[in-house]
């Protein structure tokens, strides 16, 4: 069960999005897209994610959004269709991400080693971020320590409300034009939130 979380415009059965997202800036998209009401796997914003490839069932990004730390590379290749489990794939689907592969190998020289994973189904027991099935592609460096959630325990959550919360004031601070929205954030705010407002970069 999620926390008690509100954000004007995001209906209650939406909030468990922002539980799983893991920046400022992914943060205060996935708000914007709530509120209207946008699947962004659906309706694509080119300048977010710049389509590497597509064909009729997959398309792929890199993951400029949302990475993780300690990656030469993090792409992401959600269906075309709108699913969300994968027992929804089609035969063809699954032949057609084949492609996909050997676009990631063939073309961006990745692909063969790393990780490739997919959250299907009830968010609770995955902890996406987004109601649209889709892979990850993590190829970590190779030196730092790279994880991945799969689950959130009640104190995880619990942690990640304290987050939410000044994700939220900075973000309404921000929109009000404060030219320096960190000012509504006391310490202890500021100081859980500072490493976060800005996605990691990968190499590639």
């Amino acid at each position: 069960m999620y926390p008690v979380f509100e954000v004007p415009g995001v209906k209650p059965e939406d909030i468990w999005r922002l539980f799983n997202t893991s920046n400022y800036q992914y943060y205060k998209q996935t708000v914007s897209d709530l509120q209207a009401g946008k699947c962004p796997f659906c309706q694509i914003d080119t300048n977010r994610n710049r389509i590497l490839y597509e064909d009729n069932s997959w398309r792929l990004w890199k993951n400029d959004v949302a990475p993780r730390s300690g990656q030469e590379c993090q792409l992401t290749a959600p269906s075309k269709r709108h699913i969300e489990n994968i027992l929804e794939l089609t035969d063809q689907e699954w032949v057609d991400f084949k492609k996909v592969l050997n676009y990631a190998h063939n073309t961006l020289g990745v692909g063969g080693d790393g990780v490739w994973m997919i959250r299907t189904g009830d968010p609770r027991r995955n902890a996406k971020s987004v109601p649209h099935l889709h892979f990850n592609f993590h190829l970590p460096i190779g030196k730092d320590r790279v994880e991945v959630t799969i689950a959130k325990s009640e104190a995880d959550l619990q942690k990640k409300l304290l987050v939410l919360r000044a994700f939220e004031k900075y973000r309404v601070a921000e929109e009000a034009g404060r030219r320096y929205p960190y000012d509504v954030l006391t310490v202890a705010e500021f100081e859980l939130i500072q490493d976060n407002l800005e996605p990691p970069k990968t190499a590639k």
